[in-house]
């Protein structure tokens, strides 16, 4: 019995429609035995049925894992790419198991198994990879924690991820290793064409940071013959991030004496006052624009017969990165312990209080604001300022020529590599404080009279401002009227 046929008319839309117009002739009549017409034109009969798509990205994952004789994930170039990530690290996230670190929003280092980077080993073709800034973390302890932004997710055609230890790895994997595997030229597959080329741009706004952020890929591989390829690679990526933190500091008990006069939860008070209150003691304010401009360069050669194998690869990668580090601290907890006179309205959660503790408390303080004090004195200072300029020039370098020898009954496998990183970090750092000389623009001082101020954390975050003796805000990071130490 033959099913009926299908003929679609135009050839370039056989495969579109191939589905709905089988179902369509079944359902409008009857199966039935037939003789295929002999007349029938040729060009209008399917034959063959070509489908795209990542099912060989799958079954290479899936190899990997079945010849490994321990626990390997593995993700390849097809998989890779579905996924819209900066570097290979965030790609590497989306394997069970693998936690990523993210610093100012981007994949930093992985942990494997709980256990933190400085136990992963990463390798790029079996090679120790190093980082730029692996070391800077935990005065030097964390320089096995190979930082994962410098490695594009475009230049690697595969990573494995082995969750448990080998005696042949490379000593220092406890938690696990990762190796990421470049291109091979012979291997790449492009059809019937002796090379390919592909290339991709992008550039993505951001609105509050004002910038645009560009990223460009190049990517090249050719063929000579069946024996011997060749492939370059390129990636350029200029991020312009910021870095914004507010926190309140050093929760410590004091007790606060409120004069007469003083409101209370709305409430004047006709006679002094005092409690033990938990409260924070200071509040910190950080802004911090980091400007990077990152290239990553891989190449590659190939040349293969019956018996041998010989590969060299290099893999090349430079960063410039420029933290402006701006630090600001209020020192409320002085306004507490020296100068409590000077609050002039309090907010306490008395269902805060902790009777039984170590150091009880009737509640915690969590907000209040101060008339003017005289505590703008440099010899302890109700605000300090911290101004950091940190640039840093990153070069790494990795790869070598391995060699494979292979007959029916032996193989023999060498491999010489090469890796070397090179940091040149630099550290400006300026500490300033409220200046009781600083004049505006007629010459009256600005803080001779003292500051005021007020300090609320109803809202989960640390709100605080601090006025002149004018009235007008303290702008927390102009240094112009601060004392530079």
């Amino acid at each position: 019995m033959t099913l009926p046929t299908c003929s679609l008319a135009p050839k370039s839309l056989r495969f579109g429609f191939l589905t709905v117009g089988c179902v369509a002739a079944l359902l409008a009549q009857p199966v039935m035995a037939q003789t295929p017409d002999a007349d029938a034109d040729d060009e209008l009969i399917m034959e063959e049925v070509h489908v795209t798509g990542i099912r060989r990205s799958l079954d290479f994952s899936a190899d990997i894992k079945r010849e490994a004789d321990q626990v390997v994930d593995a993700i390849t170039a097809q998989d890779i790419g579905l996924f819209s990530d900066n570097n290979i690290g965030e790609a590497l996230a989306r394997i069970p198991g693998v936690l990523l670190e993210r610093e100012a929003g981007e994949g930093y280092r992985i942990s494997i198994r709980g256990l933190g980077p400085r136990f992963v080993r990463t390798t790029v073709n079996g090679r120790t990879a190093l980082s730029p800034s692996g070391g800077e973390t935990g005065n030097g302890d964390d320089a096995r924690g190979f930082t994962y932004n410098i490695m594009p997710s475009e230049v690697i055609s595969s990573a494995e991820v082995s969750k448990s230890t080998q005696a042949h790895e490379i000593e220092g994997g406890i938690g696990g290793s990762v190796n990421l595997v470049t291109n091979r030229p012979l291997e790449f597959k492009k059809g019937d064409k002796d090379w390919y080329l592909s290339g991709t741009a992008r550039a993505t706004y951001n609105d509050l940071l004002e910038d645009t952020r560009p990223r460009a890929t190049l990517f090249y591989n050719h063929t000579f013959g069946e024996n011997f390829g060749l492939y370059a690679g390129a990636v350029w990526d200029e991020a312009d991030r910021i870095d914004n933190l507010a926190e309140s500091q050093r929760l410590r008990t004091y007790g606060a004496r409120f004069e007469e006069g003083t409101s209370i939860n709305g409430t004047v008070v006709d006679e002094r006052t005092s409690y033990d209150v938990a409260h924070f003691s200071g509040v910190r304010y950080q802004e911090q624009p980091i400007e990077r401009d990152r290239q990553t360069f891989v190449t590659g050669l190939q040349w293969r017969n019956e018996n041998w194998d010989i590969n060299f690869d290099w893999t090349y990668g430079t960063e410039e990165e420029e933290r402006d580090d701006k630090r600001f601290w209020y020192g409320f907890g002085d306004i507490i312990r020296r100068f409590d006179h000077a609050i002039t309205s309090a907010s306490i959660d008395f269902d805060d209080a902790l009777p039984d503790q170590t150091e009880p408390t009737d509640g915690t303080l969590f907000a209040f604001e101060f008339g003017p004090t005289d505590d703008a004195r440099r010899e302890q200072p109700l605000a300090a300022g911290l101004y950091r300029r940190i640039p840093r020039d990153s070069d790494v370098h990795v790869g070598g020529i391995n060699a494979a020898w292979n007959n029916e009954n032996w193989l023999i496998v060498g491999d010489i590599g090469y890796a070397s990183q090179e940091t040149t970090r630099l550290l400006e750092r300026l500490r300033t404080r409220l200046d009781t000389d600083w004049r505006d623009g007629n010459g009256q001082p600005r803080f001779d009279n003292g500051v005021s101020g007020t300090y609320d954390i109803s809202s989960g975050y640390p709100i605080a401002v601090v006025y002149d003796s004018f009235g007008e805000p303290v702008d927390p990071m102009d240094v112009t009227h601060q004392y530079v130490e």
